[in-house]
Formats: C-alpha cells, sequence, structure tokens
C-alpha cells in the first residue's frame, strides 16, 4: 500500500477515465487509486476489470449519486 491515494469518481466518461488512469499511473510519486463509478453503463466495469491490480480499487456506487456524492461515497 502506498502512503499517497488517488480518489477518481467517474461517471459515463470511459474515455476521460482512462487518460485519468493512465497519467496518474505515471506520476512521479507512486499512488494507488480508487475508482468510485456511479453506475456507469459506458464500458467502465470491464475497463477496470483488464487493468485492476493491488493499487487499484473499484467500487461501484450503484446510483448517480453526482460528483459530492461520489467523493463522500
Amino acid at each position: 500500500m502506498n502512503k499517497t491515494v488517488a480518489i477518481i469518481v467517474t461517471y459515463n466518461r470511459i474515455d476521460m477515465l482512462r487518460q485519468c488512469v493512465e497519467h496518474v499511473q505515471h506520476q512521479s510519486v507512486p499512488c494507488d487509486i480508487v475508482v468510485i463509478d456511479n453506475a456507469s453503463t459506458d464500458g467502465t466495469v470491464e475497463y477496470i476489470r483488464q487493468i485492476q491490480n493491488d493499487s487499484i480499487k473499484y467500487y461501484n456506487t450503484g446510483a448517480n449519486l453526482g460528483g459530492a456524492g461520489g467523493f463522500h461515497y
């Protein structure tokens, strides 16, 4: 487990999620990534399953809670 964590809240923005995850993974300080998915329907789950490893955690809220709701979750 790393000392730094990046929390990414998403909803049907798979292209932006891909870019964000890739950029976070290439930072000079290693960090864990927590993806909070507000019940996307654009293939987000499948994408995360492909890249998921010990440093990436995925949570699906089950509904679109909005940005603030996602961070609160």
